[in-house]
């Protein structure tokens, strides 16, 4: 957790000193490889860890980390040549904030359902992350040296003897391994190989701290991303549009959904009038 915080801060610092000094791309790649170094380690912690308590704090430095993985990456999509790389890395962050905890859950309970997986092997895999969350709830409690040594060298030897088992499993058991461990987030690519022609997805991103929506329109042949100020009104308006429509409000509902139109449906094109 100390590492996360200290990466956290080190990004904030070059993204700080590029826009209020330097202003060289330099400071914004290394502090998007910083947060990427970031996304890496809150994997290890959150798949590492048996507290379910400890994964949702974990959701606040999360959070952070997605939000300025996409306010860089796009900044420095619109501010190079590579613009469809830190477009797709964009897309990446605001696509993990979404599943991060939500994927982790399902696939520790599908994960279990898969035939063929020696209880043994279940309850080894439980016992080791029960000791791993154990031996470092006792190193948070700071004690003497002698003992924090002998504590460090245990958490040590679990979480190798944890890796160990992971690697057999993969080997062993690999329909278990690919859905509990391989945490793949789907490119664009993937996704625009699915889209027939006049087909279209658009993937929404809040980010509450900058007050920025952004949106991640998706056709069978071209990405684009569209950075908007988010309105200070926008949850009103949801409340608005849902409202309009059950208590059949027509001004309420005409109000709400021209305003969010032109806020969420930036950049898509309009469907084609169909006659009949």
């Amino acid at each position: 957790k100390v590492m996360l915080y200290t990466l956290r801060l080190k990004a904030e610092a070059l993204e700080s000193r590029h826009l209020n000094k330097t202003l060289r791309l330099s400071d914004l790649t290394q502090a998007l490889s910083t947060l990427q170094s970031c996304d890496t380690l809150i994997d290890n912690i959150r798949y590492g860890s048996s507290n379910e308590n400890d994964k949702l704090e974990l959701g606040a430095s999360a959070n952070d980390v997605y939000e300025g993985g996409v306010r860089i990456a796009q900044a420095l999509s619109e501010m190079t040549l590579q613009g469809p790389a830190y477009r797709e890395t964009a897309f990446y962050f605001a696509e993990k904030s979404k599943s991060a905890v939500l994927q982790e859950s399902i696939a520790e309970a599908e994960a279990k359902s898969f035939a063929g997986i020696p209880p043994d092997v279940l309850e080894t895999e439980n016992q080791l992350k029960a000791s791993a969350a154990l031996l470092t709830q006792k190193l948070a409690q700071k004690p003497p040296a002698t003992e924090e040594a002998a504590l460090r060298e245990q958490l040590l030897t679990t979480n190798q003897q944890y890796q160990t088992l992971v690697k057999r499993m993969e080997k062993e058991f690999p329909d278990y391994f690919n859905l509990k461990f391989n945490k793949v987030t789907p490119t664009t690519r993937d996704i625009q190989k699915q889209l027939h022609e006049g087909q279209i997805v658009v993937s929404y991103f809040i980010a509450e701290k900058g007050s920025r929506i952004y949106s991640f329109v998706l056709t069978r042949s071209k990405f684009t991303v569209y950075n908007s100020i988010l309105p200070p009104d926008f949850e009103r308006l949801i409340k608005g549009f849902t409202n309009g429509i059950y208590f059949m409000a027509t001004d309420v509902f005409a109000e709400s959904s021209a305003a969010l139109s032109r806020l969420l449906l930036r950049g898509v094109p309009k469907a084609k009038e169909i006659t009949f």
